[in-house]
Parts: structure tokens; C-alpha cells; sequence
């Protein structure tokens, strides 16, 4: 066989390599696409998504109000061990608002997110799950609504900003051993189960505006590295802060401590703001052996 022969040969046999390996991925991102309109459980391990995943752009929307659309995804959807140049599950378009209800459980397990989370209004029916992630870009839940048992955040690692505001917590949620390098604003959400945030580190600004812990709440060991802001916040049936450090500045202004509060060996910082502040019990910040 001449030079010129096996060279085109060669080149034949690269060709139909590299389409059959496009048609492979296409094929594999068309079938998702399938198992996300069908409703069918849906478990993915190891896989890159490296243009994103975008589910405003194929999931089946009806009008559920003149200027939204909704999508329902019926399955439980659970991806581990994922790496997501973008997620998003929701924008506006045209003046509509298109959003995504999970009907049953959603989860990330060890999963990195490198450029996009855009994901407000997110409404997630059964547990809603992102463990032991690395956010490595701005992340916005705000709006957030989880029915499920338990909303977990435990271990995860939040580079950049995160919103969390105007959130619907049904039932248990975590954030322990979060670690959070840039602000977080919880502003406005409501807590209506236990809520953990023990060994947490907020290294800038920490948002609690407004939120209602309705069945208690655990900021054991939490470390606040700047300013951290509760004004306004209700808290019912227990809070716990014990060994919890306040290092900048604590805002408890208009606070409404509804429970029973634990603070041994809080660790207070010199600049708190009181005014306002309720205490159902004797039990405050205040004791002089916690400063």
C-alpha cells in the first residue's frame, strides 16, 4: 500500500473516531435530557459537564402565572462526584421568570462548580442535598423552598458570595462544617425544623436579617471571623452558641430570643449592638464570663 494510501486510511480512521465519539457524547446528553422530561430516576457519577448544565432550555414549561413558567422534573435526580462549569435552573426571558420544581429528592455529593449557580426559586419537594461541594463561583438560592425532611449544606466549601435569602426551610437543615470565604446573606428566610450550623466558619460578612428559627437553632464552635448580623431575627424554642467566637462584630439589634440560650464560652467580641434585644430568659450574651 503506497504512503498516500495508508495516510488516507489513517485519516479515515480518525475521522470516524472522533464523530462516533461526538455522536457518543450527544447521544448521552440527549438521553438525560430524556430521563429529565420522562420523569425517570436519574443517578450520574464522575461525568464533567463542561458546557454547563442548563435545564430553563430543555425541560417542559407551562404557564402557572401570566409572567412564569414552570417545569416539574418527577424523578429523583442525585449526581456524585460531578464537576459543573454552570447550573442553572431558572431566568427570566422576555419578561417571563422560567423556574424548576423537584417533586422528589435532589442531591450533590462531592461535587465542584466552577463558573455559574444560578438557581432562585429553586423549589425542591423531597431532600434537597449538596454535600461535601466546592463552590469556586457566586451561588444564588435565594428564594429557595425545600418540603423534604432535611436540606443538607454539611462540609461544603463556598469560595465566592452566596445567597440565601428569602428561603422556606420545611423541615431540618445544616450548613455544619461549612466554610464560607466571602459574604452570606440567609436574610428574610425562615427555619421551620432544626437548624445546625455548628463548626461553621464565616470568614467575611454573615446575613441572618430577619430570619425565624421556628424549632431551634445550633451555632456550636461556629467561628465568625467579621461582622455577623442576627437584627431583627426571632428565635424560638432553643439556641444554642456554645464555644461559638465572634470575633469583629455582633448585631443583635431587635433580636427576639424566644428560647432557651445556651452561650458557655461564647466568645464575644467588644463591638455588640443590643438595642432592642429580647431575652425570654435570665440567660444572656452578657455574662461576663463568656466575653
Amino acid at each position: 500500500m503506497s504512503k498516500f494510501n495508508k495516510n488516507s486510511l489513517l485519516l479515515g480512521l480518525i475521522t470516524i473516531g472522533c464523530l462516533t465519539l461526538l455522536l457518543s457524547v450527544n447521544m448521552k446528553d440527549h438521553t438525560l435530557e430524556k430521563k429529565f422530561r420522562k420523569g425517570e430516576d436519574i443517578f450520574i457519577e464522575g461525568k464533567s459537564f463542561s458546557e454547563g448544565l442548563d435545564l430553563t432550555l430543555f425541560l417542559n414549561f407551562r404557564r402557572v402565572a401570566p409572567n412564569r413558567m414552570e417545569a416539574e422534573v418527577n424523578g429523583n435526580v442525585i449526581f456524585s462526584h460531578c464537576d459543573f462549569n454552570s447550573l442553572i435552573t431558572s431566568r427570566y426571558k422576555d419578561g417571563i421568570l422560567y423556574t424548576v420544581t423537584f417533586n422528589r429528592s435532589l442531591v450533590f455529593k462531592n461535587c465542584v462548580f466552577d463558573q455559574v449557580v444560578e438557581a432562585p426559586y429553586l423549589h425542591v419537594k423531597g431532600d434537597f442535598t449538596a454535600v461535601e461541594c466546592y463552590f469556586n463561583c457566586k451561588v444564588d438560592f435565594s428564594k429557595l423552598w425545600v418540603q423534604g425532611r432535611r436540606t443538607s449544606f454539611e462540609n461544603s466549601k463556598f469560595i465566592k458570595k452566596l445567597i440565601l435569602t428569602n428561603c422556606i426551610f420545611d423541615n431540618q437543615s445544616s450548613f455544619t462544617s461549612c466554610e464560607f470565604i466571602k459574604s452570606v446573606s440567609f436574610q428574610n428566610s425562615v427555619f421551620k425544623g432544626t437548624s445546625f450550623f455548628g463548626a461553621a466558619s464565616f470568614l467575611e460578612y454573615a446575613g441572618f436579617e430577619k430570619c425565624s428559627f421556628q424549632r431551634g437553632v445550633t451555632f456550636d464552635k461556629a467561628n465568625f471571623r467579621k461582622r455577623a448580623v442576627f437584627h431583627s431575627c426571632n428565635l424560638y424554642n432553643t439556641a444554642s452558641f456554645q464555644s461559638t467566637k465572634f470575633k469583629k462584630s455582633l448585631d443583635l439589634n431587635k433580636a427576639q430570643f424566644l428560647c432557651n440560650l445556651d452561650t458557655n464560652q461564647v466568645v464575644l467580641p467588644i463591638d455588640i449592638n443590643t438595642e432592642g434585644a429580647y431575652f425570654l430568659t435570665q440567660k444572656t450574651f452578657f455574662n461576663p464570663l463568656e466575653r
